[in-house]
């Protein structure tokens, strides 16, 4: 039999689809436009930041290391776990003229698997060993190094090197530095608008031979450069230069803050120009935007910083500042590199006897950096732990073992009566009142905690 089977249908053919021919791209016409195009922004953008050749070729290098890390990814720092970077600031030229001394001298602890990031302040008057030089303050080692940029850099690493190293019993090493030229920071300042800050007292001083006149009074007000500077350079009172470093770390958070808030973005291309002429560094373009995503990640919450516990004494007729308490000092190290306890400041508002000291004595410094107790400026009415909620565990426990039974994460601690230098804010500050009886080592208190927001 034959014929086609019934009820079958020939296979339907498939549409024939007609392409569009393609127009031939001619790449060199568009290479060679982009390029002039780039040529006619960046002159644009020399013309408005101010920019010169040489700083144009820092941000074109930071550009590239931008591409090259989205297009082909390496390990930041070579694959190393942790990097140290040394910061020094000092009013000098990169041409090596000028006063040499650094009055500012930070280590920077990059933890790139955690991630996690702490600074640590190193008071510029500290009493060191400088090989070839006998002793003097850590400021003088930079100048003390020679005329050559490397060198001074390179006797800078070794003299903090073996500070910290001597301190924490075990090699420590700078892998990267960051040399900052301060006289370009009101520049920066002024191209920011300013940056909010609370001044917390009234600061009055003039020197003349360094062009220096601070006249600030009291209150939260947008500082501009010339103010800001003052802000963060004044040391002429009971804190010294510790007091100075506290700010200094107050303002680089209010900058940071500052920073993110999207209505910056239109005063950024300003700062450029600024920025390339008050740093050198050997971080590479692609190490500088790794560490961009690591801050960009744990928060400005998450940068812990930190100073190196030193007290005032003489050296001859020198006033310095010296390590003398190792143990407090390999603590606040180890809060460097493996993260920091919290800080605990404990104040008399009983305003009687030794009482901050004797509860002060209770914590143990390996749970808590605790700081030297202190009175409160007036007497309170109520034991209370002041804190953040970031440390909301910690104190819990710290009111539990105090027995403490008010938290209080949403009031600022009462004002301390500081006649002496400090070390930063603390994390969590305990306050005494009339009344309070500290208890007995080993006991601990099982009170409901109240925590009034």
């Amino acid at each position: 039999m034959t014929g086609t089977v019934s009820g079958q249908q020939p296979p339907a053919q498939a549409p024939i689809r007609i392409r569009p021919r393609r127009r031939k791209i001619h790449w060199r016409r568009v290479v060679l436009s982009v390029s002039i195009l780039f040529i006619l922004g960046l002159t644009a953008v020399m013309g408005y930041t101010g920019m010169t050749p040489g700083d144009l070729v820092k941000v074109v290098g930071l550009g590239a290391g931008w591409v090259q890390s989205r297009i082909n990814p390496s390990p930041p720092f070579h694959g190393r776990r942790e990097v140290n970077i040394l910061v020094l600031g000092a009013d000098v030229s990169f041409n090596g003229t000028g006063a040499a001394r650094t009055d500012t001298i930070k280590i920077i602890h990059v933890d790139l698997k955690t991630p996690r990031m702490s600074i640590l302040s190193i008071p510029r008057d500290t009493w060191v060993a400088i090989p070839g030089h006998g002793h003097d303050r850590i400021n003088s080692a930079y100048m003390l190094g020679g005329k050559e940029e490397t060198d001074r850099l390179a006797l800078a690493k070794t003299v903090v090197s073996d500070l910290i190293s001597e301190i924490s019993g075990r090699p420590f090493n700078i892998h990267h530095y960051v040399r900052i030229q301060t006289g370009g920071f009101i520049h920066i300042v002024d191209a920011l608008g300013g940056v909010e800050i609370d001044v917390e007292k009234q600061m009055d001083y003039e020197d003349p031979s360094q062009e220096l006149y601070i006249h600030l009074k009291p209150g939260r007000q947008r500082l501009m450069g010339e103010d800001a500077m003052g802000y963060v350079r004044f040391r002429h009172d009971a804190e010294g230069d510790y007091g100075r470093i506290r700010r200094q770390d107050l303002f680089i958070h209010a900058t940071v803050a500052q920073m993110k808030d999207p209505r910056m973005r239109s005063r950024l291309p300003r700062l450029i120009g600024p920025m390339m002429k008050m740093m050198v560094t050997d971080i590479d373009q692609q190490d500088v935007w790794a560490l961009k995503r690591i801050i960009e990640k744990v928060g400005i919450a998450g940068i812990h910083t930190m100073q190196l516990p030193t007290v005032p004494c003489y050296k001859g007729r020198a006033s310095v500042v010296e390590v003398q308490d190792q143990q407090a000092a390999a603590q606040v190290i180890g809060d460097l590199l493996n993260g920091p306890r919290p800080t605990v400041l404990v104040l008399n508002g009983a305003r009687r006897g030794r009482l901050a000291g004797q509860v002060s004595e209770l914590l143990d410094p390996q749970d808590y950096n605790v700081l030297p107790p202190a009175n409160t400026a007036e007497v309170v009415q109520e034991s209370a732990i002041y804190t953040k909620d970031a440390y909301r565990d910690a104190a819990e426990e710290l009111a539990a073992q105090l027995g403490v039974s008010t938290i209080e994460t949403g009031l600022p601690a009462p004002q301390a009566d500081l006649q002496r230098s400090t070390p930063p804010t603390a994390a969590i500050t305990v306050v005494l009142a009339p009344g309070y009886e500290p208890p007995a080592h080993g006991e601990e208190h099982a009170e409901v905690i109240h925590t009034i927001e």
